[in-house]
């Protein structure tokens, strides 16, 4: 065994220098984007926790030998909390968190943004296709479009800011 983590990171505030956040469509939260601050919504954050299937992520895009954590520690390791919270794969839970977040208008509206992965990265893939499924399984107006970026340019957009979930 090897130590290793694969987290998902969500980005808190998307604005831009030039203005334009190349993977938030519109920019705007009308059903063909997000604003900057979508992911500032703690509901947000918490329905796509709840929205992604870690046993499947764990089979696929790990083989069957991923591990979960309930923290930043990993297992075993000096500091685990055995007993830490986990959030479960619930799609209903999910489905509530995004009706409650911002102002509650996101199951009527809708929101489009592009997930990127750098080419090649399976796991990265993996973990949007994931997300694109459930969220589409819940509402086809929740749409996250899976993009594979050359590596240099997945470096260059997470440096720039512009990615609103980073693996």
């Amino acid at each position: 065994p090897s130590v290793g983590r694969a987290d998902v990171f969500m980005n808190f505030d998307l604005s831009s220098e030039e203005g334009v956040n190349p993977y938030s469509g519109s920019g705007q939260l009308d059903g063909n984007g997000i604003p900057p601050d979508f992911f500032a919504d703690i509901n947000v954050r918490k329905a796509f926790n709840h929205c992604f299937d870690y046993d499947t992520f764990i089979a696929d895009a790990q083989n069957g030998e991923g591990v979960r954590n309930n923290g930043p520690i990993i297992k075993d390791m000096l500091g685990y909390n055995e007993d830490g919270p986990m959030y479960e794969y619930d799609l209903e839970k999910c489905e509530a968190e995004l009706a409650e977040a911002h102002g509650g208008v996101l199951p009527d509206t809708g929101f489009r943004f592009q997930m990127a992965y750098n080419t090649g990265n399976v796991g990265r893939q993996t973990a949007c296709n994931i997300l694109q499924a459930s969220l589409r399984t819940i509402n086809s107006g929740y749409q996250i479009e899976c993009l594979g970026l050359p590596w240099p340019t997945m470096l260059r957009s997470f440096r720039a800011g512009q990615l609103q979930i980073g693996r």
